[in-house]
């Protein structure tokens, strides 16, 4: 009588344990600039890497020179040529292209474990799209 009720609680240990964890994939990256940044659960978003394969998705940080053309930055960053951080989800395949180009993608980081791709400096404030003080979980 005890295997017949041990059956339904290694099922309930299998599929939650064991398979839940290879089909669902949850990344929280950082995206935005040292001005603007978000965290955000990119598992809650259709495609939200660029890919149907959500394994493929990388968190990524770079630094860039804002140009005429670029919409994250000022008029008078644009001037100057500023350089500043920027984060973002993007795919495995991208990440490697950008590091082909490293004099536009100046310190590229990719990865693929949570808030990875998080800005070095706190004073740098994100939203949370998790609800609660993005400062206090980047400690």
């Amino acid at each position: 009588m005890s295997t017949s009720t041990s059956k339904p609680v290694v099922v309930i240990f299998v599929m939650y344990c064991l398979v839940l964890p290879l089909t669902i994939f949850a990344l929280e990256c950082y995206t935005g600039t040292d001005k603007q940044c978000i965290l955000t659960d990119f598992s809650k978003i259709e495609n939200g890497c660029g890919t149907t394969d959500s394994t493929k998705c990388r968190c990524a940080q770079f630094k860039f020179a804002c140009t005429s053309d670029d919409t994250a930055c000022t008029q008078a960053e644009k001037d100057r040529k500023t350089v500043q951080w920027a984060y973002m989800i993007t795919t495995d395949d991208v990440c490697n292209e950008m590091k082909q180009v490293p004099s536009i993608y100046q310190q590229l980081k990719c990865c693929n474990t949570n808030k990875c791709n998080r800005p070095k400096s706190k004073e740098v404030k994100c939203i949370n799209t998790f609800g609660g003080d993005d400062a206090q979980q980047r400690k």
